[in-house]
């Protein structure tokens, strides 16, 4: 399957001297079925904010990987890959980072 996302949000900056912020968020995840109980999944999603009154715009970009694995109806494991940018016109201010999650859910 195929999901593609689209949103605009209106907010107020928490930080001192930013202003009421646009944010727009765009994504696009695949997932495909190996088989009946394995679904795998890939997507990227990018997010941009314009601070009004400040130049200043923030974009942030994440790919993400993973796999869960069902082992019955109420119990599976998750396996989670993500690469972020963040990428802003203040100085000194992009950084990337990796998340590695794992994670057991059960539901009774």
């Amino acid at each position: 399957s195929l999901l593609f996302s689209a949103k605009t949000d209106f907010g107020a900056s928490t930080d001192a001297g930013k202003f009421l912020s646009r944010q727009h968020s765009y994504g696009l995840e695949a997932r495909h079925a190996f088989k009946r109980n394995v679904i795998g999944m890939a997507g990227i999603k990018t997010q941009t904010a314009d601070y009004e009154g400040v130049t200043l715009t923030e974009r942030e970009t994440t790919a993400e990987t993973g796999v869960d694995v069902y082992m019955t109806n109420a119990a599976s494991i998750s396996l989670r890959y993500q690469h972020l940018w963040f990428n802003s016109s203040a100085l000194n201010a992009d950084y990337g980072a990796d998340t590695v999650r794992v994670a057991f859910k059960y539901r009774p």
